[in-house]
This record gives C-alpha cells, structure tokens and sequence, in this order.
C-alpha cells in the first residue's frame, strides 16, 4: 500500500539529511515489542451493536479502516458489514453507515480497504442489485461512486486502483483523471507517484497468461506485456509453482503477494509469500512450515500478512537482515494481553500494523500494534516519522537474495 505523506516528507526532509550528512543510517527495522489497542466495533446504527470488526488499511498518522459486521441482519443474514473508521486516539470506531455518506444506507454493505493521511479511502458498497468501488473523502463527508467492482488501494495523491466486473483495471484520480489498463483478471495495489503525472504510479495484482493468472507490475514505461499499450509486465512465478497474485507495490517496484501450485480460480495449494523486484526477481518467504500470504510493504521494506502453520492463522511479519526472517507478531505483544493475531493486513511508514485477531475474550477485532514510549503507551506516530524514513534509505542500500 502507499503511504508516503507530503505533509510529512515536507516536515521531516531537512532533519534526514542532517542525519544522513552525520552518518546515521539504519541497517535493520527491529521487531517490537508492541502495545496493542483494540478497534472496537462502534455504536447501533440501526441493527443493534456491531458483533466484530476487522482492520485493513492504516495510515501514517495511525487512523484505521476496515469493516464492523454483524452476526444477524434484516435482508442479509450473517453477510453484512459496515465500512468504518478509527482514528487514533478515538475511543471507538465511526460507523460510515451513520446516515452521514452518500451511498452508504443502512441497508447496504461496505467495505473500506485502504486510507491515505488525508483521511480519504478507498473501497467498496454492496446492495441487492449492485456492486461498485467507493471513494470516501471521510474528513468532509463525502462518497463519490465509481460503476467498477471495486477500489482496492489508495496513494497519497488520491490516486486509486480499481477493479471493474469486466475483469479491468483502471487507475482513478476524483479530480477526475482515469486510466484504463486493459483487460486484467485482479488489480490490488498502487504505489506512490514516481512523478508528477497519474500515470506515474504501479500498480499490482494478477494477469491471465493462458490458463494461469500470474502476478503483474503495471508500468506505464513497459510495453511488451499485456493490457492496453502492453503496460501490464506478467512476473511469471518461481519455478514449481502454477499461480499467484501480487497485493502491493512501491515506488521503488518492490511486489508482494503469493504464488500457490493449485488451479486459476480452483483451490489455492501449498500457498506461499513472495517478495519480488526488478533486480533480483522472486524471493519466496520463510513461514512457520505451513502456508503464508503477503498483504502489504512499506517504503522501508517491511511485509506483513500471516503464515499458517495449523488449523488457525498467525499474524506475520518479514523483515531482511542478511536473508528474510519470518516473525510471529504474537511473540511480541504483551503475554498477558491473551490476545490471539490471526492476519496483518497493512503497515506503515511509521511501523505500525494493523489487522485482525482474536481478544481476551475470544471476539473478533480489528488491532492496531504500535511501538510502546517509556512513559507513554500510547505515542505519537509523528515521532517516528524521522525514523521511518531513515530506515527506508537503509533499506536502499541492501541487496536482497
């Protein structure tokens, strides 16, 4: 996902170069620990009190989106969920099915999958009729609709990645500016703009190449792939593998996702994470001896997503240290939180995570973990601004194998 911020570039440029002038770089992001802070799942709307809630994306300042749901609902049983948003610091979850957005009613269902510093999110509605992406300016209060299926990402000039029922890409600007992609199975991620223009942007997901969807890089410079003007490079996948997806990637076309040895639209089998650039190609990640999904990357080069090593989910992290290492993020919460981390769904610039797991009291909840400050368990992200982009120069001058 991207998360670049201007506003915070802008702050924290002069101080970097003081620092990168003084010899200070960072070679290695250490792991945790972590504190760890519940969603919640806000208030009745109209259907009683949400029963769990899931994070997807968080910002640079710490805000999060993602979905409250519902055990029971008039019209949808137990399938509905509400888009929703946490800000940090809040102490509950708005539910933006308040009556408040355009396109959000009490009776349809939403999702709300990405959300850059500006508070504006990418994601998706659902009536009994149709299905379409949704831009959601939060701070003011206002939806602008898009007739695709869905808008999966969201960079910090407010371009979105969508993907459409015809099996489309575009890429979609609310000034507006669009750009259509071509025909493409799966369009996920966006990066940061390597430019000024909409089209300085990659995007990633998966491409049909014959009778298997392999992960893509969509690259305005590249014209030997698939898609409209052959901008859509198909990565292959790693020798004894058939299939994968790419979930992210940034600016510096770092990819994420998983590649598996099942069927296209069949089963996923013996699903493992990846990490891929243009240097070295695929690396496939180290789990805990069972199967692994990559979400997201930060500029730093920190993927999260979760490994399976038995019957239930484990919220992961890999970092690059001389070789990927694999972390399980329940060995660096609190052990007394009796929280269980089932998937990490996005990172941040500043490190912080955000996901979905299981409290002390066996409910599901979306959770953001952030670095604890002497003191202080519940910091600022602005501090860590400074050293998040430390780090990712650090990260710059590593090769990975």
């Amino acid at each position: 996902m991207a998360h670049e911020s201007r506003s915070a570039t802008a702050r924290t440029t002069g101080l970097l170069l003081i620092l990168l002038a003084a010899g200070v770089t960072a070679t290695a992001w250490a792991v945790g620990p972590y504190d760890i802070i519940e969603m919640g799942v806000g208030g009745d709307v109209g259907y009683g009190v949400p029963d769990w809630s899931t994070a997807y994306g968080i910002n640079d300042n710490g805000d999060l989106c993602g979905v409250v749901g519902y055990e029971s609902a008039p019209g949808w049983g137990s399938g509905l969920s509400h888009a929703a948003v946490w800000e940090w610091g809040a102490a509950d979850v708005v539910n933006l099915h308040d009556g408040s957005y355009a396109g959000l009613e009490l009776g349809t269902k939403g999702h709300a999958f990405a959300i850059n510093d500006a508070g504006h999110i990418a994601g998706r509605r659902t009536t009994s009729s149709v299905q379409e992406g949704l831009y959601i300016d939060y701070p003011a209060g206002t939806t602008a609709q898009f007739a695709g299926e869905s808008m999966n990402d969201i960079n910090s000039a407010d371009d979105v990645a969508i993907q459409t029922a015809a099996n489309r890409g575009w890429i979609w600007n609310p000034l507006p500016e669009s750009i259509d992609m071509g025909t493409v199975l799966s369009v996920i991620g966006i990066s940061e703009r390597t430019g000024g223009n909409l089209s300085d942007v990659y995007l990633a997901g998966g491409g049909l190449t014959g009778s298997n969807l392999h992960p893509f890089i969509w690259d305005s410079s590249y014209t030997g792939g698939i898609g409209q003007g052959g901008h859509v490079r198909l990565l292959g996948v790693p020798s004894g593998w058939t299939n994968g997806w790419a979930f992210d990637v940034t600016a510096a076309q770092q990819v994420v996702g998983f590649v598996h040895s099942g069927g296209t639209y069949g089963p996923s089998v013996n699903r493992q994470a990846f990490y891929w650039e243009p240097a070295t190609g695929y690396s496939v990640l180290p789990d805990h001896d069972g199967e692994s999904w990559a979400r997201r990357i930060n500029s730093a080069g920190q993927i999260v997503g979760y490994t399976n090593p038995g019957a239930s989910s484990r919220a992961a992290l890999w970092e690059y240290d001389n070789g990927w290492e694999v972390h399980d993020l329940n060995d660096y919460i609190p052990a007394d939180s009796a929280w269980t981390l089932a998937v990490a769904q996005d990172i941040n610039d500043v490190g912080q995570i955000c996901g979905w797991g299981y409290n002390a009291s066996g409910d599901k909840r979306g959770f953001i973990l952030t670095s604890p400050t002497p003191g202080d368990d519940s910091p600022e992200p602005a501090t860590w601004v400074l050293i998040a982009c430390t780090v990712a120069v650090g990260a710059l001058r590593r090769r990975r194998g």
